[in-house]
């Protein structure tokens, strides 16, 4: 099922959670970020989501449908899955090639500037001209 990370301290791409305790109520909250991450698992169904917004870059071509064995959106497409809401992603091509930067977040900020921003969730995603903004302005310690 899931793999288990690759011990090299020389990697491209960084990992940090910050909690594990839901707090929906709170008005912001990070709890984990991973930023040009390698798609290690295919086929990844969370039927139920997760208890909080999954924000997902993905850099090549993902696999948005599970049907589907090619993949079905392009490169720098933006998923924004709510809450509790069914997820499936996958590798277009490669396994533990092909990157994604995520972040989980909660919170009634987060709800307010999605409903206010009208962005879409949980349907065929967005297609981005520049990931810099989501890669360059977070910085893990």
């Amino acid at each position: 099922m899931w793999h288990d990370l690759p011990a090299n301290e020389d990697r491209d791409w960084e990992r940090q959670w910050f909690g594990l305790e839901l707090q929906p109520e709170a008005a912001f909250n990070v709890r984990g970020i991973g930023i040009r991450e390698p798609l290690f698992n295919p086929n990844v169904h969370r039927p139920f989501g997760t208890g909080d917004w999954l924000i997902m870059l993905f850099h090549h071509a993902p696999r948005l449908e599970p049907e589907n064995p090619n993949p079905s959106a392009p490169p720098n497409t933006l998923m924004i899955w709510p809450p509790r809401h069914e997820q499936f992603y996958s590798w277009g091509e490669a396994t533990e090639i092909e990157a994604h930067s995520w972040m989980h977040v909660e919170g009634t900020w987060v709800i307010q500037q999605i409903e206010a921003l009208e962005l879409p969730t949980a349907s065929g995603g967005v297609k981005i001209t520049s990931n810099g903004r989501f890669e360059n302005h977070v910085v893990i310690s």
